[in-house]
């Protein structure tokens, strides 16, 4: 009896730590097209790139209570973007690990006004906000052109639709909080890829990560702190290691995807 009772006691506590677990509350898929939009019906909140969506998907997706961010990429350029070779003068060095992309001169105002009329025309498909990555090309170009000229392109493109999360950028993100203190203003979210793994570019795997944890760990709660949501991006194939990211996220009421390949769909 007192076995028993103590394995209904452990079912219940094991229950209770997941029961308000999500792992549909947020999903993040950059290749995928609108063949495969049925596969997001579960979702809560999802990340695409709405370029190649039409404004009936993103309505689709909306009707059926899921919030849609779109992809906008502000600090490099890729090379099979139909704009690529418009502004491929403005390339600057490869981007390191990635194929096929390029950090570019945030600086030239013409890439400026480029990325805030794209901004404004995947806005006008009905997307409920923006997931703005690269910022990082302050870390790579750390100087303060660089860093007014996301603080520029941020600001406009909050003027057009105010929900922006901003994918990595910790540095310019920590920059901009040590001088204004208050970022809240313009970005309403960070993600942060790879706190609890990291990724293998040499044999295109991933694994639990071995160090910089606290780094990152420090960064996003700096974020929580100062009333910024938080979301994670994590790689892996551990069932485990996907549980105990989970429940860290759900302990922190952070919002989390956890993918099994880095393609993102």
């Amino acid at each position: 009896m007192i076995k028993k009772i103590v394995c209904i006691f452990v079912l219940i506590v094991v229950c209770g730590c997941f029961k308000n677990v999500n792992y549909n509350e947020y999903g993040v898929f950059l290749n995928l097209d609108s063949s495969s939009i049925n596969k997001l019906i579960d979702y809560k909140m999802v990340v695409v790139d709405a370029q190649y969506l039409t404004s009936e998907n993103i309505s689709f997706l909306k009707r059926n209570g899921i919030k849609v961010y779109s992809y906008l990429n502000i600090g490099s350029i890729e090379t099979f973007r139909d704009y690529y070779k418009k502004y491929e003068d403005l390339t600057l060095k490869e981007y390191k690990n990635w194929d096929g992309e390029y950090w570019v001169d945030i600086v030239n105002e013409k890439w400026q006004q480029f990325i805030i009329g794209l901004a404004k025309n995947l806005n006008e498909k009905g997307v409920d906000g923006f997931f703005i990555d690269n910022c990082d090309v302050y870390y790579e170009y750390h100087n303060d052109e660089v860093f007014n000229s996301i603080t520029l392109i941020l600001k406009s493109i909050a003027n057009i639709n105010s929900n922006l999360i901003i994918n990595g950028g910790d540095t310019y993100v920590l920059e901009y909080l040590n001088k204004y203190k208050n970022i809240y203003s313009f970005i309403k979210g960070i993600n942060q890829e790879t706190v609890f793994t990291e990724i293998d570019f040499e044999n295109s795997s991933f694994r639990e990560r071995k160090n910089g944890f606290e780094y990152y760990k420090t960064y996003i709660d700096t974020c929580d702190n100062n009333n910024i949501d938080v979301y994670l991006i994590e790689y892996t194939t551990d069932d485990k290691l996907k549980n105990k990211i989970y429940d860290f996220c759900n302990k922190k009421e952070y919002k989390c995807y956890v993918s099994k390949s880095l393609e993102l769909k």
